[in-house]
């Protein structure tokens, strides 16, 4: 149910015949070149290309959909057995908020708002993705020098100044693989 009601919202009208026709399609061009073939197959060649966009935006809503309905049970379940503490005062104070101010229909999004939308989802979600990658080379390049220092004191060439910043490099370590000083 929910698969159909994304696949109609993202995909009913998304047909290029359904954003623009053929005839204003040309009509964009310059009146001596309306009637040039190359126009027209321009216009055929966006179509094919629309339409294999939304066969692929389709397949991509039904693949998602199936990963989450093979989820969606255990993540209700848990919901359910555990709703007392999940809410916390953040909460509380929404469902207070949604009680006093009625909530209004969503506005449809123009398909131009929509892509911009989804532009600055792609962009953050890149800037995340640049900013895991960049704490994922430092962790590793950390680690590395820990397990040189390791090897250092395995084979006793450590100073004994060494030793202080080797056993403060393994609770350093130690705390970024158990995840509480991702951000150090």
């Amino acid at each position: 149910m929910d698969e159909e009601a994304i696949l109609s919202f993202l995909t009913d009208n998304a047909q290029l015949s359904d954003i623009i026709t053929r005839r204003q399609f040309i009509e964009i061009f310059p009146k001596d070149k309306r009637s040039d073939p190359a126009a027209v197959s321009l216009y055929q060649d966006l179509a094919e290309t629309r339409a294999r966009q939304i066969r692929s935006v389709q397949k991509n809503i039904r693949l998602e959909c199936a990963v989450a309905s093979r989820s969606l049970p255990s993540d209700a379940d848990n919901a359910n057995a555990n709703s007392a503490e999940l809410l916390d005062g953040q909460d509380e104070i929404e469902n207070i908020y949604s009680e006093i101010i009625p909530q209004r229909e969503p506005r449809k999004l123009t398909l131009a708002e929509m892509i911009t939308h989804m532009e600055a989802a792609v962009s953050k979600l890149t800037a995340e993705l640049d900013s895991i990658d960049q704490d994922s080379k430092r962790m590793v390049k950390e680690s590395g020098a820990i397990v040189d220092s390791l090897s250092d004191l395995r084979y006793k060439k450590l100073s004994s100044g060494s030793v202080e910043q080797c056993l403060s490099g393994l609770e350093y370590l130690n705390s970024l693989l158990s995840g509480s000083n991702l951000t150090k």
